[in-house]
């Protein structure tokens, strides 16, 4: 079966088929070659990926850093690097990164910063225990584009096992507390309208797991990443400026958003160091990590603003993936009923920015 990332938009259905694909674009990748698809070939750069926008990005490799722990922390992410920032290695708290490959660059630049590099793996259990054992806490997140979950399984079924065997290893070593990072449950709280977004249903799943295991635990739910607009190149340039171009979405749709690097970190933070205060009521409580709150026209309007060039939001019909496709009807159509920012965690003294900060931040150095 074909890699349906690369299949005609106009052939697309459900459930995933295969199809020829035969997009082509010019355009270089990174600073890499173009890749180039015609006729039902193969992709020139192997592993490259067309997503919204028709530009195309690369799976993580599977040695990539996994985990990030201390004796009091066990954090595992799939970006340890820029994460690890929130826990210095201190006397009392030795940090600990969990990877596939200790000899990988990444490792070796966290062990540079007086970090302990160890090896295991999500979808082996036993290495997992021996990760987190004597750690207070686990900071948990799966990564469902990781090659050996999806397009390993049409539907990254693999992902639910790599949670489960993630909560299953903290309860087995005796973890007090499981921070989890989330999706909505789209296929719940769209009542079954939208019911292919595995990515986020997947997750929804461990959350379930999770609240029958008995650990303790919160959850950290986020929503569309304000980093899109330049790691997955949301934000798109053009001979006259840029465009952001958003399949399924209407100029007056809303999109909720989570500033990933400024506010998720600090909120798992906040849970950590008040779960144990029962009148703060952390434990067992869903948190959306509701950064930033929007229309597309008024993203762009505040980006052409910040960096004085032409900025246009551009509705597009497909993404080319079914998906994703659902993904942002989803997001459209079914709003996020949680105030940004979330209260419950401004009370707990997350602070949050506004849409003008993150654009003056995030956007400005590097779009003006």
């Amino acid at each position: 079966m074909v890699n349906q990332r690369f299949v005609d938009p106009d052939k697309l259905k459900h459930p995933r088929s295969a199809s020829t694909p035969y997009w082509t674009t010019d355009l270089p990748i990174n600073g890499r070659p173009a890749v180039s698809i015609a006729n039902g070939g193969a992709p020139k750069v192997p592993n490259w990926h067309r997503f919204p926008g028709g530009f195309w990005f690369k799976f993580r490799p599977r040695s990539q850093i996994r985990c990030l722990l201390s004796r009091s922390l066990a954090r595992l992410a799939p970006r340890a690097l820029p994460y690890s920032k929130l826990f210095s290695p201190t006397e009392n708290t030795p940090p600990r990164a969990v990877t596939r490959k200790v000899d990988s660059d990444a490792s070796k630049a966290l062990a540079a910063k007086g970090v302990e590099v160890v090896a295991a793996d999500l979808f082996d259990k036993e290495s997992l225990k021996k990760a987190v054992r004597g750690s207070e806490a686990v900071f948990g997140v799966t990564n469902f584009w990781d090659p050996s979950v999806f397009p390993a399984d049409e539907t990254g079924k693999g992902e639910i096992t790599q949670g489960k065997n993630l909560v299953d290893a903290a309860k087995e070593v005796g973890v007090k507390f499981f921070i989890w990072s989330s999706l909505p449950n789209v296929a719940k709280e769209s009542n079954g309208l939208y019911k292919h977004v595995y990515h986020y249903d997947n997750k929804a799943a461990i959350d379930e797991y999770l609240k029958a295991s008995g650990v303790p635990y919160a959850v950290l739910q986020t929503f569309w990443f304000g980093e899109n607009l330049w790691k997955l190149g949301s934000l798109t340039k053009t001979d006259t400026g840029y465009i952001i171009p958003v399949p399924k979405y209407g100029p007056d749709d809303i999109q909720s958003a989570t500033w990933v690097g400024k506010d998720l970190g600090p909120s798992a933070v906040a849970l950590l160091k008040n779960y144990t205060d029962g009148s703060k009521g952390v434990v067992g409580k869903v948190y959306p990590v509701v950064s930033l709150r929007f229309t597309y026209t008024e993203l762009a309007a505040a980006i052409a603003i910040a960096i004085k060039k032409e900025v246009k939001f551009v509705p597009v019909e497909t993404a080319g993936n079914a998906e994703i496709d659902e993904m942002f009807l989803f997001q459209a159509k079914v709003p996020v009923k949680t105030p940004s920012p979330n209260p419950d965690l401004v009370a707990l003294g997350v602070k949050f920015a506004s849409l003008s900060d993150f654009v003056q931040k995030e956007i400005v150095p590097r779009f003006a």
